[in-house]
């Protein structure tokens, strides 16, 4: 045996004749030759080593799992942290879509209720959406009367019996034209009506929205002048 450092405590890692690792603790004989021994035998060990064969192939299968362990447990505290920081910033995305969508429909709200014209939107089956304070002045109808109701039934935009906003829907094109309005208890008006599609991402129309004003009084101003 090859001794690295004669005299010390030496450990050499090798292998047996299996090719398992091995640790060799080399640890030279420490006698006293003072002592009243047979100097045969002590001629025969001094300057001697003793050999102890340590196997590692246990030890660094443990060392070989635990480094496994903790990499699968790393890479797991690492997954939660990149789920958690995800989620994080998704509530947060949601919040703010949510918080822009409501500070949207606000001022929508708003600004319709500011309108000088009358704004009334339908869905696809004829039923009222969107019906402002102008609409309401128009129609002598409270917004509570017609929301979701069918605008066949409960205004009085119609040609040949047909409601205008219906027959835009069906017929697929917008309607421009002055209309005579005549409610029931409410002075005969004229209103000029506009009509718009409205459609969503993928382009498919969800419904119609129509602009009204009323031109009676400048109607009544040109056949006084």
């Amino acid at each position: 045996i090859k001794i690295p450092k004669p005299g010390k405590i030496n450990f050499v890692n090798t292998k047996d004749k299996k090719d398992n690792r091995i640790l060799q603790v080399i640890k030279p004989f420490d006698l006293d030759i003072n002592e009243q021994l047979d100097i045969w035998r002590i001629l025969p060990i001094r300057n001697s080593y003793l050999v102890v064969g340590v196997n590692l192939e246990g030890y660094y299968n443990r060392l070989s799992q635990t480094r496994r362990r903790i990499i699968l447990n790393y890479s797991i505290i690492m997954a939660l942290v990149l789920l958690g920081i995800y989620v994080i910033f998704k509530l947060q995305e949601t919040y703010i879509v949510k918080k822009t969508l409501n500070e949207m429909k606000v001022y929508t709200s708003k600004l319709l209720e500011t309108m000088d014209n009358a704004v009334i939107s339908v869905d696809n089956n004829g039923k009222i959406k969107t019906f402002n304070r102008k609409s309401e002045e128009i129609f002598g109808k409270k917004k509570e009367e017609v929301l979701n109701r069918d605008c066949q039934e409960v205004l009085n935009l119609k040609i040949n019996g047909e409601c205008l906003l219906k027959e835009c829907l069906l017929e697929k094109k917008n309607i421009s034209q002055e209309i005579i309005l005549e409610e029931k208890g409410l002075k005969k008006k004229i209103v000029d009506l506009n009509t718009s599609f409205l459609t969503d991402e993928s382009g498919e129309v969800t419904g119609v929205v129509a602009v009204i004003r009323d031109v009676t009084e400048i109607k009544d101003l040109n056949e006084e002048v």
